[in-house]
């Protein structure tokens, strides 16, 4: 059975949610399209299989996605904004790690992590 998420996890779930509807509620057979062309550093974008977003979105996963799931599907969202002419602003991919690493510890003391969630080179 299901455990029920802690607040924090509800929380990140919550801010990839109203990140999709700022981005004008793709549906996700479009970011998964979007999720196939690379990011903007070069690197290699994990597709969004749009049964497991639904899952993510939904809340019915038991855990948090991994930190590949979130830098593509930041981006892919990004990317729809542009499509539909919305501003979502810079991609703060930074920003999402910080939350990530709070939905993952909550109220926890920070833990050291032995390498850094972010990749490395920004991303425009």
């Amino acid at each position: 059975m299901t455990q029920p998420h802690n607040p924090a996890h509800r929380a990140f779930i919550d801010q990839l949610n109203r990140l999709r509807e700022q981005a004008g509620n793709p549906p996700l057979s479009h970011l998964r399209r979007l999720s196939r062309r690379r990011l903007p550093n070069g690197r290699e974008g994990r597709e969004l299989a749009p049964s497991t977003t639904q899952e993510i979105l939904s809340g019915k996963r038991r855990h948090l996605p991994q930190w590949s799931w979130v830098v593509s599907f930041v981006a892919a969202c990004h990317e729809a904004a542009r499509e539909g002419n919305l501003d979502l602003g810079p991609m703060d991919l930074a920003a999402w790690s910080a939350r990530l690493l709070h939905a993952r510890h909550g109220d926890r003391p920070a833990i050291r992590c032995a390498a850094p969630l972010v990749p490395a080179g920004p991303i425009s």
